[in-house]
């Protein structure tokens, strides 16, 4: 009986081999294309958070460089 059911999972594995090949093909491009989105994706979002912060920022790095050149906060 053991010999039996080993046989029968041999036999399988080229099968579920040949099934998830077969599913991969059609799948070869797709992660490139999804990995594009999220870069995309990702981009927008930096290019918001620059747009909407970005005179923030500024002055921030202005208020430090003042007070690094002149001792205070007053340039």
């Amino acid at each position: 009986m053991a010999t039996q059911v080993r046989g029968d999972r041999d036999r399988a594995r080229p099968y579920a081999a040949r099934s998830v090949n077969r599913l991969r093909k059609g799948q070869s491009g797709q992660g490139m294309v999804e990995y594009a989105l999220i870069l995309v994706m990702v981009s927008v979002v930096v290019l918001i958070v620059l747009i909407t912060t970005g005179a923030q920022i500024k002055n921030m790095f202005t208020d430090i460089a003042c007070t690094v050149a002149w001792g205070s906060q007053s340039c």
